[in-house]
């Protein structure tokens, strides 16, 4: 059955987490939340990792272009 998961640190909004539940219902997709607790933001992960690469002389400039590994995406864009 179809299902949303919430997650991150925009998952611990509490009104997000609301509506999400009564859209939900509405459609009939099933939501799953993890606990407040494991619903942090990964920014500090990544600025680390880019310190690091940073330390090691690596760069990107503005043209770097974010992407998906999931298997419906390709470079940021869903297949046709």
């Amino acid at each position: 059955s179809p299902r949303l998961v919430l997650t991150g640190g925009v998952a611990a909004n509490l009104g997000l987490r609301a509506r999400a539940r009564a859209a939900a219902v509405e459609v009939g997709v099933s939501v799953h939340v993890p606990p407040f607790a494991s619903c942090t933001d990964n920014a500090a992960m990544i600025a680390y990792a880019g310190a690091r690469r940073l330390a090691r002389g690596e760069r990107d400039d503005l043209g770097l272009s974010p992407f998906s590994r999931a298997a419906g995406y390709k470079r940021g864009k869903i297949r046709d």
